[in-house]
């Protein structure tokens, strides 16, 4: 079961995968996902489904041609191997007369049923996205698709009237800087959405995603990322009186490490007013596998250099933070999602050094102080649609 979403954006292709791997039955081995409630309580028994494992869905066949899948494994590592074989250097129009015919012979020679398959094929002078339902041969070109039962999810974020209010972009961002935020600002929006509807397995992530997206004739890989989320309870006193509290009550990261890509979930403690305390020794952490037949890590741009040692896995990752606060005003529960990159001064976030087992952060008021200005102002409207956001 996946939520996986292929798209375009400023003329430049991408796609986004979680990373679940699931199977039904209510025995043997599963993993629990860092979520915020265990999903198993959401599912009749007769539905039950469990989370086995975790893998990044997204495949790199060739630097032209990128796939990501959804359904069964092991369909899909038979057809990634029959594209692996193949030589796909060769214009728009005969890569798309070549791979439908591939895909057809493999449907009818390996009985394939349950896969859907979501990728984008580049060349020098342009590319094209693309879609293909093995259940019904059904092939599609040109546009944006999601699959995968969680893939409603990307494709009401990702929808045209949603794009302009992701995110407040800077003028002076590039194309790639762009994209990488629209990825993860989604990140944030699919763990917003999670949090407050508390929903089936079948639409629950854990938030461990993968995206990859051309950028600059490279093909390019989303890096480590952490997610904080706060709980913001607001009351108003009139006269534009107000009082308000936070709390840091999760952080999830996930970071690239030589055996594969860890996906960590920490719990923080008050330390003080506006710092936390992370008890190092007390986390939840899972390996997501590499893809089926994946090119070498070092073959991607943008991707050779994100390697952490295990000495650098101590504490939380610092790059890329996608704060979501959740804030609770007047019986509504709203949220917004703010992005942040570490080497920035003006993220909100600092960290202390690990000692002894335990790593402090500390967290700049200033931010939480603007949302309840957002609140109090005629700019609420943007809350409505659970999606803001700003790259300072």
């Amino acid at each position: 079961m996946t939520a996986a979403f292929v798209g375009r954006y400023n003329g430049c292709p991408f796609v986004i995968s979680d990373s679940r791997i699931t199977r039904v039955g209510s025995d043997g081995s599963h993993i629990s996902i860092p979520v915020l409630n265990e999903p198993d309580i959401f599912v009749p028994l007769e539905y039950h489904q469990q989370i086995v494992d975790m893998e990044n869905k997204i495949v790199f066949i060739s630097n032209e041609l990128v796939i990501c899948w959804a359904g069964s494994r092991i369909e899909a590592a038979a057809v990634i191997r029959v594209l692996k074989d193949d030589d796909f250097s060769c214009s728009i129009e005969d890569f798309f007369k070549k791979i439908s015919a591939v895909f057809t012979n493999i449907k009818n020679e390996e009985k394939i049923a349950d896969l859907s398959i979501v990728g984008f094929f580049t060349n020098a002078l342009c590319f094209e996205t693309f879609k293909f339902e093995f259940k019904n041969s059904e092939f599609h070109r040109g546009g944006d698709y999601c699959i995968g039962e969680g893939g409603w999810l990307l494709d009401k974020y990702f929808s045209e009237k949603n794009k302009d209010k992701v995110l407040i972009l800077d003028k002076k961002l590039s194309a790639d800087q762009e994209i990488k935020n629209i990825l993860l600002a989604s990140i944030g929006f699919f763990f917003s959405e999670e949090k407050i509807i508390g929903t089936f397995l079948e639409n629950v992530s854990g938030c461990s995603f993968s995206a990859a997206w051309i950028s600059g004739g490279y093909l390019r890989v989303l890096e480590n990322y952490s997610i904080y989320s706060f709980e913001m309870e607001v009351e108003s006193y009139g006269y534009g009186s107000y009082h308000y509290k936070v709390d840091l009550d999760l952080v999830l990261d996930r970071m690239f490490v030589r055996d594969g890509e860890r996906f960590r979930s920490f719990r923080f403690e008050p330390a003080g007013e506006w710092c936390y305390k992370l008890n190092l020794d007390d986390f939840e952490s899972h390996i997501v596998n590499h893809s089926i037949h994946d090119l070498r890590r070092g073959e991607v741009a943008g991707a050779e250099h994100c390697f952490l040692e295990e000495e650098h896995c101590a504490g939380v990752v610092r790059n890329n933070a996608i704060l979501c606060v959740f804030i609770r005003h007047n019986g509504r529960v709203v949220y917004s999602v703010e992005l942040y990159e570490n080497e920035h001064n003006c993220n909100p976030i600092s960290y202390g050094e690990p000692q002894d087992g335990v790593q402090l952060i500390k967290v700049d008021e200033t931010m939480f102080r603007n949302l309840v200005g957002y609140i109090h102002a005629p700019r609420m409207e943007r809350f409505g649609d659970g999606i803001t956001g700003r790259n300072d």
